[in-house]
């Protein structure tokens, strides 16, 4: 990060404090809300920051085990793409670099790579173009957190929900 340009010990030194943070961004995100898809890529460590500061004003501790984790992520970001999951829609097995998925797609960066906004942008055009080709994939790997989940068969078997080779199973308490 340093050979990127960013000066860490300043971060350090003068950094934002994770309680201002929680009082001046993310009391004011829709956490938790349906209608609003999230979009991340290998967010198994953004996510998992978020969570932490949701959580105490900013200074609370992760789940102690991937399950609870997990059902946290699913409570405060019920609809999320995790795009380098959706990278294996077009090459199976697919573990990459952000940059090498946006080399695969044709996608040039605007900016500096390991930069928020630059990053933030290549993950979103990645994310369109990934759904303009294959929308109908897309649904057998929505919620799907690399990092968290990437070794589940979920994610290395994911298929459409209409492919008729699936077999549901109904789970109840």
């Amino acid at each position: 990060l340093e050979e990127q340009g960013h000066r860490l010990d300043e971060h350090k030194d003068c950094g934002v404090l994770p309680e201002w943070v929680f009082a001046g961004l993310l009391r004011h995100l829709p956490f938790g809300d349906h209608s609003v898809t999230w979009i991340t890529y290998h967010g198994d460590r953004d996510v998992g920051f978020l969570l932490r500061l949701l959580q105490a004003g900013g200074r609370g501790e992760l789940p102690p085990d991937r399950v609870t984790f997990l059902h946290q992520v699913r409570e405060k970001f019920p609809a999320f793409y995790d795009v380098r999951v959706l990278g294996q829609v077009l090459t199976e097995g697919f573990a990459g670099k952000l940059t090498k998925l946006a080399e695969d797609l044709g996608i040039e960066r605007i900016g500096d790579s390991h930069f928020a906004g630059s990053d933030a942008l290549l993950t979103l055009s990645c994310y369109s173009e990934i759904a303009q080709r294959s929308q109908s994939k897309l649904a057998a790997r929505l919620s799907l957190l690399s990092g968290a989940e990437e070794w589940d068969m979920g994610i290395k078997c994911g298929r459409s929900v209409g492919d008729d080779s699936i077999i549901t199973v109904d789970v109840r308490e």
